[in-house]
């Protein structure tokens, strides 16, 4: 039986003559013999030289499509192109694989720029829908805070800080509703133990805080002082009861009611 010049297993050769054979690069068994060539070097390298090849071959495709189309003029200045041209120079000089690499990572680089731009114009398009619907929540806060001042009877120029303290401590829920949120993100509840905490409630609870906000009783003032009139019509009163007033009211009486102070 003629001995074989490769094996994959070892076991299978007769052991008196397995000291012949040398393990290759391949993992196999080769004969070691005179007239008996270790070819596996040669295989790796024509493997090689294969995969070079068609790298050529495929940039040489990519090359002669740019030549479809041409004339004269853009063939020359093609071919003064290519003389200086990177990859070119490297064909040339048999360095496929630097090329193909080369071009991989353009690519690569090219989808990762595409990819990124996707990012942000998605970043930017969720930024932007998220300021239209923070000024939309915004207004129909303002809506529910200027309603219920309405409902309260504040003053009309009152409103306008009723709001703005309004909107610094009211949110709105996934119903729309104005409502007051506690740091657990539990909602208030108001004084019937049932219902959320409404702006008409929390504005009634401000006649203490902010009386100037709401109109005075009887002449408007907000004051109980005595008060008259004089000859003319015009509504009087005591500098005493006058100091007991709060600026606010003070103002509303002389420059609104047109009041006039006396001694008495």
């Amino acid at each position: 039986m003629p001995l074989k010049a490769i094996v994959d297993d070892i076991e299978g050769v007769a052991e008196p003559l397995r000291e012949y054979y040398v393990k290759g690069e391949d993992g196999k068994f080769h004969l070691s013999a005179e007239g008996v060539e270790d070819v596996s070097g040669l295989k790796s390298a024509l493997s090689k030289e294969r995969t070079a090849r068609e790298t050529a071959e495929r940039v040489a495709r990519e090359t002669a499509k740019q030549w479809e189309g041409m004339d004269s003029t853009e063939m020359r200045n093609l071919l003064t192109r290519i003389e200086g041209d990177e990859d070119m120079k490297l064909i040339k000089d048999g360095k496929y694989d630097q090329v193909f690499t080369k071009r991989t990572e353009k690519l690569r680089t090219d989808h990762q720029k595409q990819l990124d731009k996707l990012a942000s114009d998605h970043k930017t398009a969720l930024e932007e829908a998220d300021k239209r619907t923070q000024l939309y929540e915004g207004r129909v806060l303002e809506n529910a805070l200027r309603e219920a001042a309405s409902e309260v009877g504040l003053h009309a120029p009152a409103i306008r800080d009723a709001v703005r303290e309004g909107r610094a401590t009211f949110v709105l829920d996934d119903n729309g509703n104005a409502v007051q949120k506690r740091e657990d993100g539990s909602v208030v509840i108001g004084k019937d133990g049932k219902n959320p905490f409404s702006p008409k409630e929390w504005l009634e609870s401000m006649r203490t805080e902010a009386p100037h906000w709401f109109p005075a009783e009887g002449s408007g003032t907000g004051s109980k002082q005595s008060r008259a009139t004089n000859g003319s019509g015009q509504k009087t009163m005591t500098r005493s009861d006058f100091g007991k007033l709060t600026p606010q009211q003070q103002y509303a009486f002389i420059r609104k009611e047109g009041g006039a102070l006396t001694d008495g």
